[in-house]
């Protein structure tokens, strides 16, 4: 029977979630206002009659269409079609269609579907009684719950979670916290063993917890109320509750003590990025490597964070197989997905496309000059110099390569030349000799191939060739090119912060490395200019292999990366947190595309 029902669920939450992601699309957004989308409506009555039709005798609580009582003893459906509806109007990604099923007072059956998160191809989360493991995309799921917090594990709460940092942060505590629209959702990710636990503080009810409930249950955690029970259902179907946590039953139990509670402040001047109503991507592909890139770039900077300055030995003594997490510590003694000056710079150059719809090389400029300004922990020379007005065309520093990641984005549409003419233009901001600018052309050309065509390292390695042989760039940098094909560079001699071993590094590993994961721990152990190199370097991996290919626990460490007062030892403006960088990913693929 409930081999059954999971079926008509599953198919249920597919035909559901491709409505709303229709109108998700419509220009001007979808319809409906406040929290009232009209298709909402639509998708639960085509929920309802494929439930009732398939189980007549069975009960139905939906939040758009109402009660239907089933006949005594029988299950009842427990159904929000869009879970997460005022983010939805607001046009952003992660609402989900929540299917649960009630026997006896019991979750027996979840499906939740976030249709459009992290792109278009949406995230499934099925499991049924007696059917076998919890799946996620139609693949078990093999991750137990996590038993006790610790720094690196996380905590899901409400989109509006930036707006009280420190708050949250208390509350998680030792864990971080990350931000996701759907309370169905947030429980899902919870039960597949991605997050630690999850809260809901907006007066959460049955259709909106059911079948994470039913998910949760299947990964062996509990969904607590505001007392600290196991929330419970009435005859009807029906569940309130003020707050609830839900985790694995000892992480549980320890968070639902706390002093959560709705903050109801408005956005100050800064907020995370956010897409526009109507504006996003539908090609869940080219998303995918857009946000691979600056996933990619965030993360190599951060693993080349904890052994930078060190020389390859001495990194290969620390770690023989390269850093396999992002953790806490450093040089600079960061939060793990923390950047340095290298992707603070890349984020500051990606909310300047972001703000005004395209790339203006006096919005850039000043945008680093607000970076400055901010008091970062780190500043190159040749930067710093630029920056106070004194530019050293002298100097082949990496520093306008390791920014450059967003032009990538920005210019995976347009001709080559173009692509290029727009990375020199930026490098000679801050480094006006040749050999940068032809090394960030080169690298921006292979970065928008990668994203717009997705056919692999080799391909981006031969376009970025093909460039540099055609302008033709100066003469050092089709040298490093050529030499990517067969050798890497040493990284860990008295020129390490040189533009070209980045580059002949970054283009070495896109031709080699099987994993994006390999490719940047491959560069840490190099040693020298670790961050700058592996963030280079994982930027150029992540625009081939795509946002998948940057490892679950690193792409964690990126958006729950809070440094605020209270946790970090440098704590930054949020400007320069990486938490909305997939948003930010598709706000540059959007301006690219106007």
């Amino acid at each position: 029977m409930l081999e059954r029902a999971l079926s008509v669920a599953v198919e249920s939450a597919l035909q559901a979630g491709a409505r709303l992601r229709a109108d998700f699309h419509r220009p001007g957004g979808p319809r409906g206002g406040g929290d009232k989308a009209d298709a909402d409506t639509e998708a639960e009555r085509e929920i309802r009659s494929r439930l009732t039709a398939a189980f007549p005798r069975w009960g139905y609580r939906g939040e758009e269409t109402g009660v239907q009582p089933g006949e005594p003893g029988e299950p009842i459906w427990l159904v929000d079609p869009n879970d997460g509806t005022r983010d939805y109007l607001a046009g952003r990604r992660g609402s989900a269609v929540s299917i649960g099923l009630l026997h006896e007072g019991r979750p027996v059956l979840g499906v939740v579907f976030a249709f459009a998160y992290p792109d278009d191809a949406g995230d499934l989360f099925t499991w049924a009684e007696g059917t076998g493991p919890l799946r996620r995309n139609g693949r078990p799921v093999d991750r137990a719950l996590t038993d006790q917090l610790r720094s690196t594990d996380v905590v899901l709460v409400s989109s509006k979670g930036d707006l009280d940092p420190e708050g949250n942060l208390r509350n998680a505590a030792p864990a971080r916290y990350r931000s996701l629209p759907s309370v169905a959702h947030r429980l899902a990710v919870v039960a597949s063993g991605e997050a630690a636990a999850a809260s809901s503080l907006f007066s959460p009810c049955a259709w909106d917890y059911g079948a994470g409930d039913a998910l949760l249950r299947a990964a062996g955690g509990r969904v607590l109320d505001e007392s600290g029970r196991a929330v419970a259902y009435d005859r009807t179907g029906d569940s309130r509750s003020r707050r609830v946590v839900a985790g694995g039953p000892d992480v549980a139990s320890r968070l639902s003590g706390r002093p959560w509670d709705v903050h109801a402040g408005a956005w100050g001047p800064e907020r995370p990025t956010r897409l526009r109503r109507g504006e996003a991507v539908a090609d869940a592909a080219r998303l995918a490597r857009a946000q691979g890139c600056l996933l990619g770039q965030v993360a190599g900077d951060s693993l080349g964070a904890l052994v930078e300055f060190q020389s390859a030995d001495e990194v290969r003594r620390a770690y023989p197989d390269g850093p396999p997490q992002l953790v806490d510590g450093g040089h600079w003694d960061l939060l793990a997905g923390q950047p340095t000056d290298d992707s603070e710079m890349a984020l500051a150059l990606a909310r300047s496309i972001e703000d005004g719809d395209g790339y203006d090389p006096d919005r850039a400029f000043e945008a680093y000059q607000r970076w400055r300004a901010s008091g970062p922990f780190d500043v190159g020379n040749t930067v710093s110099a630029a920056l106070q007005g004194r530019p050293d065309d002298g100097s082949q520093a990496n520093g306008s390569l390791m920014r450059a990641s967003p032009l990538g984005i920005l210019g995976h549409r347009m001709p080559a030349t173009e692509a290029a003419d727009l990375a020199r233009i930026d490098s000679a901001l801050t480094h006006p000799n040749p050999v940068c600018g032809d090394s960030v052309a080169a690298f921006v050309v292979a970065l928008a191939h990668a994203i717009d065509r997705g056919d692999g390292g080799e391909a981006a390695y031969e376009a970025a060739l093909g460039w540099a042989r055609q302008a033709p760039a100066v003469p050092p940098v089709r040298e490093a090119l050529e030499a990517a094909r067969h050798a890497a560079p040493k990284c860990d001699d008295v020129s390490h912060g040189w533009v070209l071993l980045a580059l002949q590094n970054a283009f070495h590993e896109v031709r080699h490395a099987r994993t994006l994961e390999d490719g940047v721990a491959r560069t840490v152990r190099r040693g020298g200019d670790t961050d700058t190199n592996a963030a280079i370097a994982g930027a150029l991996l992540g625009a081939v292999h795509g946002r998948e290919g940057v490892p679950a626990q690193w792409r964690s460490m990126i958006l729950s990366c809070h440094p605020v007062a209270a946790v970090a030892r440098h704590p930054r403006p949020m400007a320069y947190w990486p938490v909305d960088v997939m948003e930010l990913a598709e706000r540059l693929l959007l301006a690219g595309e106007r």
